[in-house]
């Protein structure tokens, strides 16, 4: 099971969400407690919103009263230490470099992922947390990510719209070139092309360098999300030349998995306040041709 609440980065940094996904688990200290909520249960802050597994076996009311109750001050404190120590190494990872220039790109200004350390007062993590923790702020989906329970905020049908706008630039962290196609983030059709895309790449890279070639680690690409704008990156120097066969595989493959239509659905729906249905992503999927989607995996 799984519980998704909207949260978005604080002041140009995702260090308050990732404080606050932490400090909801660390209040009401038991073993009772430790059972009942923590155990078995992982947790993740994304971007634009936060993750939560737990075991279906749990009770579901109990967990999301857990979360939303008020954060305890007392562990504020103990949980900055935890992130410090959990993130310590987190500064220098590819994805996050990525996010960090990404954002410079699309909205001129510096941006931090995974801080280790960051000036905020106990004010500002209860108000953040008050704000985004509440029932009509939350998604329950299953295992398989089809949504179970949605809030009762307003959200709109799913129009179709294949308007979008596609920069592409190259990038370079560290000592790596990236090519990255950012796509105006207008509509459900958007985030099914750039998660097909990233999908579609990790697993032609698999095949390609990995399965036939001879290389242990295949290349990846990132697919990150912002509210208006989505971006999806690979490596310059790995193009895929992949052949149609493979191409009409693959999509017949990605239709036939349910989990990645789900994923789509919920995602879209959290990111966008937009519904879309099984039938429409069958749609969208159906109108990418070979020539569309290998433009995005060559140089």
């Amino acid at each position: 099971m799984q519980v998704r609440v909207k949260t978005e980065p604080y002041k140009q940094n995702s260090y308050c969400s990732h404080l606050v996904e932490h400090c909801v688990f660390s209040g009401y200290q038991s073993i009772d407690n430790f059972f009942e909520v923590d155990m078995e249960s992982s947790w993740t802050s994304r971007l634009w919103y936060t993750k939560f597994y737990i075991p279906d076996h749990k009770n579901i009311d109990k967990f999301i009263s857990h979360i939303t109750a008020p954060i305890d001050s007392k562990v504020i404190a103990k949980e900055k230490k935890i992130i410090r120590e959990e993130t310590e190494d987190d500064q220098k990872n590819t994805g996050n470099l990525l996010i960090n220039k990404i954002w410079k790109i699309l909205y001129g200004s510096l941006f931090k992922r995974y801080p280790t350390s960051w000036l905020i007062n106990i004010k500002e993590v209860s108000d953040y947390h008050k704000h985004y923790y509440q029932h009509d702020n939350i998604w329950i989906l299953d295992d398989n990510f089809a949504i179970q329970q949605r809030p009762q905020k307003t959200i709109k049908k799913y129009t179709d719209n294949r308007n979008h706008k596609i920069a592409k630039t190259n990038i370079k962290v560290e000592w790596k070139t990236f090519c990255a196609y950012i796509v105006d983030y207008t509509s459900g059709y958007d985030y099914t092309l750039c998660y097909f895309l990233d999908w579609l790449y990790t697993n032609s890279a698999a095949y390609l360098y990995r399965y036939i070639g001879e290389e242990y680690y295949p290349p990846i690409a990132h697919f990150f999300e912002f509210p208006d704008k989505l971006t999806f990156i690979r490596r310059y120097d790995y193009p895929l030349d992949i052949s149609e066969e493979f191409f009409i595989k693959a999509k017949k493959s990605f239709l036939n998995n349910p989990v990645n239509i789900n994923e789509i659905r919920s995602v879209n729906e959290i990111l966008k306040l937009e519904t879309i249905s099984t039938a429409q992503i069958k749609k969208i999927i159906s109108w990418f041709s070979y020539s569309l989607i290998k433009q995005f995996l060559e140089n």
